[in-house]
């Protein structure tokens, strides 16, 4: 039930974790596409307003040379009509004059003719601007809009002025012509003036082609603005370049300079919250992990202590009651004093295990300092485990290196006592063999003493050495059967010798027998 707890909460926190780190990233990748397209908007704007002033003043000039042209009036009687002078160079695609009874183009211009004659409205609206130059521009295939009904009118001449005169009397101005006005239709920009006479108003100008204006303007233009575009407005819209009814505009993309330093920043910063947040949920998992491994340890703990504790206890109650109610004979009472003593001693190496691995575990270790002379010392520490394996049945041998004589031992002498005791309880209880023997020995040289504890038992399982050290865990089951202990001996024996500067390891197992190596940091020569 906790392992399945503890992965519901473990998947709750990674889906809530990677759920948040998405929604930020695609926000952030938002908020900055957002901030760039400003920044292209606020950089075109600059742009454009550093471009507008030259690209104007190209265009008056280019409409200052066509105006030049016209200094003089047309010959309206002649039957061709030259027009004007124009430079080379300049935008315009025709020249045109339009009596009320003709319209006239220079010779060799019979494509701006063709324009003018089959655009659909496009020569339709050139008489009603010929007529009044604020005439507005009507679509000649749409409803008739304000005209009085029965007027018999038509819309061209809804502008138009009666005039009383005579087809056969040559045209002849009569007043100062208007200024150069432009207007558009169907694509052109048709830029003229009109003149007054005595048959009515004469239109003269010129006809322009945006494409061909192009051209010549958007060269000018600021080279940050990669496609400039410049045409004719819509209805709704508004022209910029005046006087001619022009818009011109950035047209494509705007190229921030740091636009890939600011998506490398981006991409840089959203990659290192996604490292902090893994790095996060990794962590997260292994408390986790860590948590339910504490609690399977407790639980663990509280079980083999539990019954560790029951088996002597059971005992003493037994055996106190018995005692006490003088069940027991004389000659018997000595081996029930034995039995007590025995178990009690058992159960003070429990508690005494118990109580160093829970100082182990919150990082207090014994912080004692001996020093003592190889030889005697270890000489002691094997005798008194020889006594406690002998009277368990099994033979001792012991083997120390001359060069030990030389040097000493600076380490917690009880700490080291307990690892070789801890080492020699489980010899008693996993060690037995057909031939119950076990060797201490202890090699040195200028950097560690190497101690080994060596048995003729039947080993240690393969798939149990990859526990062994753990607390808890009472791996020897799986050769021999329920043992007693709780499973704490050889992790608390690793711990106490690393924690004065050595390690224990298993070196070595087989059917003939394990051993156990401990090493411990060498000493000064004595």
């Amino acid at each position: 039930m906790m392992k399945i707890k503890l992965a519901t909460l473990a998947a709750v926190i990674v889906l809530l974790a990677l759920a948040a780190m998405v929604g930020l990233s695609v926000q952030a990748n938002r908020v900055e596409n957002r901030l760039i397209e400003l920044d292209k908007t606020s950089q075109a704007e600059r742009l454009m307003q550093i471009s507008m002033p030259r690209v104007q003043g190209a265009l008056s000039s280019l409409l200052r040379a066509i105006r030049a042209g016209y200094t003089e009036m047309p010959k309206l009687n002649a039957n061709r009509y030259p027009g004007p002078d124009t430079p080379d160079g300049q935008p315009v695609a025709g020249h045109f004059l339009l009596t009320p009874y003709e319209l006239k183009t220079p010779v060799g211009e019979e494509n701006a003719r063709h324009a003018l004659e089959n655009v659909d409205g496009l020569l339709f609206n050139l008489k009603r601007k010929t007529a009044s130059p604020s005439a507005r521009l009507l679509d000649p295939n749409a409803p008739v809009e304000k005209i009085k009904p029965g007027s018999g009118l038509l819309p061209v001449f809804d502008v138009v002025p009666i005039v009383d005169a005579d087809p056969e009397t040559p045209i002849r101005v009569t007043g100062e012509p208007t200024p150069f006005f432009a207007w558009s239709w169907g694509g052109w920009i048709i830029y003229m003036r009109q003149i007054p006479t005595n048959h009515g108003g004469v239109s003269e100008g010129v006809l322009i082609a945006p494409n061909t204006l192009a051209e010549h303007l958007l060269p000018l233009v600021e080279k940050g603005i990669s496609s400039p575009v410049l045409r004719i407005p819509n209805a709704h819209e508004q022209a910029n370049l005046l006087p001619l009814p022009l818009l011109l505009e950035p047209g494509g993309q705007i190229q921030l300079p740091d636009t890939s330093a600011r998506k490398k920043a981006v991409f840089g910063a959203i990659l290192s919250a996604w490292v902090v947040a893994v790095v996060a949920i990794l962590m997260i998992l292994g408390l986790l992990a860590l948590y339910g491994r504490l609690e399977r340890r407790r639980s663990d703990f509280v079980s083999a202590v539990t019954h560790e504790l029951r088996t002597p206890l059971t005992t003493f109650t037994l055996h106190t009651e018995m005692l006490k109610a003088h069940m027991v004979p004389e000659e018997k009472k000595e081996e029930y004093y034995n039995m007590l003593h025995q178990e009690s001693l058992r159960l003070a190496h429990l508690v005494e295990n118990v109580l160093a691995f829970s100082r182990l575990s919150r990082g207090k270790s014994r912080g004692r300092q001996d020093v003592e002379a190889c030889e005697p010392l270890f000489t002691r520490l094997f005798n008194q485990q020889k006594e406690k394996l002998e009277t368990a049945g099994f033979k001792v041998s012991i083997a120390i290196a001359p060069q030990c004589r030389l040097l000493q031992v600076r380490t917690d002498v009880m700490s080291l006592e307990r690892i070789l005791t801890n080492l020699t309880d489980n010899v008693i209880k996993y060690g037995r063999g057909t031939n119950s023997a076990v060797q201490f020995t202890v090699q040195a040289n200028h950097k560690e003493f190497r101690v080994r504890v060596r048995d003729k038992g039947p080993g240690i399982a393969p798939e149990a050495v990859r526990r062994l050290f753990r607390p808890f865990s009472r791996s020897a089951d799986t050769v021999g059967g329920k043992k007693p202990g709780v499973g704490l001996g050889l992790a608390l024996s690793r711990d106490l010798a690393r924690s004065i500067g050595g390690d224990l390891m298993l070196e070595g197992t087989s059917p003939q027998g394990c051993t156990f190596l401990l090493t411990l940091p060498a000493g000064k020569r004595s």
